[in-house]
């Protein structure tokens, strides 16, 4: 048996990868699928199975197009209804893959159809489990998300449904069980995430806030207060993972494709976005003079590929180290670079206020 948690900084994401007698499975693997083929292209394996936790937020997961890529299923938890063939598993499922299995639990809370999928050893024995949003290393996931989607599934409602969750299916494992969370320390999706990645339950039963409330209406109150805003693009992300996206290898041809002048202004509504550099907001203006010597190719790719990129590589500060890499020029007024830089003084404006292009 062989796991290897694949760990995303920016996202303060965790992807991973299972292997056993040559069949691997990916848990909630990251729109760029590089990663996961390359592996078990290296171990010579084959991937059998695609796991997904819940319906994430806060990225597009690259579930269809590894599937696409490798026939591998797309397994959900019980409840989950996307517009795209998977597995929708039952609760207490198990999947065999090589010489260990895995049991799908259901653990909503999160979201409604979140799962925790269970991992046991070629002898049987409870190994691990990967609890995606349900369980973190020091917090659990936040119950306010759906709320967005569907207002009549309250923060409190979750927030029970989550207690009965981590009461019935989580803690009654062994205390040598190892936790292999979705995320860790700085993601938007818990509150009081530890810097650790990985722990083993006995431990967490001992040091998280949110498995020693004494009740449930403690616990309803402990995991809902507190809590931030969430980032405003997390309902598109659910929606995308949701109905489906076109495939990150079409939007990548697609971004990088010549342009004509005519064609971007179309694409783009130039003519429609006239906007004078005071409408930059101070933090973006010390990159105006970056931008205006960037090639329509490389707007036009940013542009594209915004919304499959991790949002802290699609903000204004990130491209900053790009952008100040270029040689910066003062563009003839007539020439059509200077048209790019007229859509760039409104594209950083909306970058800025992570308002959609």
């Amino acid at each position: 048996m062989f796991i290897k948690q694949l760990y995303t900084g920016c996202l303060s994401e965790a992807a991973y990868y299972i292997e056993s007698n040559g069949e691997a499975a990916v848990i909630d693997p990251l729109r760029d699928i590089d990663a996961y083929l390359e592996l078990a292209n290296e171990r010579k394996a084959s991937i059998k199975y695609i796991f997904e936790t819940h319906f994430h937020a806060d990225f597009v997961s690259g579930h269809q197009d590894l599937s696409a890529k490798t026939g591998a299923a797309i397994v959900f938890g019980p409840t989950a209804a996307p517009s795209y063939p998977v597995h929708v598993a039952t609760d207490g499922e198990i999947l065999k893959l090589g010489k260990v299995t895995i049991k799908v639990l259901h653990t909503p809370g999160h979201t409604m159809e979140s799962s925790t999928y269970l991992l046991r050893d070629e002898q049987g024995k409870d190994y691990a489990i990967f609890s995606g949003d349900t369980l973190f290393i020091g917090d659990v996931g936040r119950p306010d998300l759906v709320q967005k989607l569907n207002a009549d599934v309250t923060p409190q409602i979750l927030a029970g449904h989550l207690y009965d969750s981590l009461r019935d299916k989580i803690m009654p494992l062994a205390d040598h069980v190892i936790v292999y969370p979705g995320h860790g320390a700085g993601s938007a999706c818990g509150k009081k995430m530890m810097t650790e990645t990985v722990d083993k339950l006995g431990n967490q039963k001992k040091v998280n806030y949110a498995l020693s409330q004494p009740n449930k209406e403690a616990f309803i109150k402990a995991v809902t207060d507190g809590l931030m805003p969430p980032p405003a693009y997390f309902p598109a992300n659910v929606a995308m993972n949701k109905k489906g996206y076109t495939s990150f290898e079409e939007v990548k041809s697609r971004g990088m494709s010549s342009l004509t002048p005519e064609v971007f202004d179309v694409i783009t509504g130039v003519p429609q976005a006239m906007a004078s550099r005071s409408t930059i907001p101070k933090a973006s203006r010390r990159h105006w003079a970056g931008l205006t010597s960037i090639s329509a190719r490389e707007i036009v790719s940013i542009n594209t590929l915004r919304s499959s990129l991790p949002v802290n590589l699609a903000r204004t500060d990130s491209l900053s180290a790009i952008f100040s890499r270029r040689k910066r020029s003062s563009p003839s007024p007539t020439s059509t670079r200077s048209r790019f830089s007229v859509f760039c003084t409104s594209f950083m404006a909306r970058m800025s206020t992570s308002a959609p292009l």
